[in-house]
């Protein structure tokens, strides 16, 4: 694994995470000044379909909700035990390192 992975540096870059009532899956990638900002959005379908597809949102942090959407579903996440999602987070060396933010 790329030891900057996961870690603030100047290189860094946002990644941000939206969650929609309905729509489609949709990324946006561009620098805003000189920062680069990476954000996805997703239809809650999507989030709903597998706690563990999700894993590496584990330790997000919300930083605007409307509702309850984002809350109640890191609180579930973070139930299920790091062991039950320990393959799927090293499935993928770069998700174990993501730091995502959920916007609701």
């Amino acid at each position: 694994m790329d030891p900057g992975l996961g870690r603030f540096h100047k290189a860094s870059d946002y990644d941000v995470l939206g969650v929609t009532s309905d729509g489609s899956k949709l990324r946006l990638a561009k620098y805003k000044g000189d920062e680069y900002w990476d954000v996805f959005i997703y239809p809650e379908s999507d989030l709903s379909k597998s706690f563990k597809d999700f894993s590496f949102l584990r330790e997000s942090k919300i930083l605007f909700e409307t509702n309850l959407y984002g809350t109640n579903y890191l609180e579930n996440l973070r139930k299920i035990p790091l062991e039950d999602l320990r393959e799927n987070l090293l499935d993928d060396e770069k998700k174990l390192a993501v730091l995502g933010h959920i916007r609701c």
